[in-house]
């Protein structure tokens, strides 16, 4: 399990000395720089574990393009979201353009990024931006980590296989799952889980 903390400045203006030293980039460090964390957020996307963002303030440009590498999303109610590159005459350049289309659909993810407006907590948990949004009061961190906790219950295996089926899916559909399935149909952790429900207790699995 992998927890990611993402949070980034309230607003544009907060954010000048990063822009100011992006002013000074040539085309080839632009490139090189962008290279650079699409290698790092193909490789968190990629990742066979689960992966969780746990968002307190804002999330705006990179630091929601970061959020949309994880697989899920926990957030603060007070939190903002946006992918505002448009505005400053550029688009989203780490995954933005693809990834949340497939997160909230064409028509929503295009209404983000060419208004670059901002989204509330709760209108981004309305369209699925976000899985989770933590009660008002609660540490958005132990919500995340009891989202974490949680998970961890179910069998490794299984939710290594989940995972991979989904994000195959987009692409092999049936098929994928389909292979996925038979990692797991006849793993120790899958006897066990019957056993233990037989037996009125929690299984203890071994990732076997």
């Amino acid at each position: 399990m992998l927890l990611v903390y993402t949070n980034r400045s309230s607003s544009l203006t907060e954010d000048d000395a990063f822009f100011q030293e992006r002013k000074t980039f040539s085309q080839a460090e632009t490139s090189t720089f962008l290279t650079y964390l699409n290698v790092t957020f193909s490789l968190l996307s990629s990742l066979s574990i689960p992966t969780i963002s746990a968002i307190s303030t804002h999330a705006h440009g990179g630091g929601l393009e970061l959020a949309l590498t994880t697989d899920f999303r926990v957030v603060s109610p007070t939190v903002q979201l946006s992918l505002p590159e448009t505005r400053l005459g550029i688009i989203p350049g780490a995954g933005g353009t693809y990834r949340l289309p497939r997160l909230i659909g064409r028509s929503r993810a295009l209404d983000m990024m060419m208004t670059g407006r901002r989204v509330g907590a709760q209108e981004a948990l309305n369209f699925g931006l976000v899985s989770r949004c933590c009660d008002e009061g609660r540490d958005v961190n132990e919500e995340a980590i009891e989202l974490a906790k949680k998970i961890c219950e179910g069998g490794p295996l299984a939710i290594t296989a989940v995972k991979r089926a989904v994000d195959g899916g987009w692409e092999g559909g049936l098929g994928v799952e389909g292979l996925a399935y038979q990692g797991v149909v006849n793993s120790d952790d899958k006897f066990e889980a019957l056993n233990a429900f037989a037996e009125k207790r929690k299984p203890v699995f071994k990732g076997k």
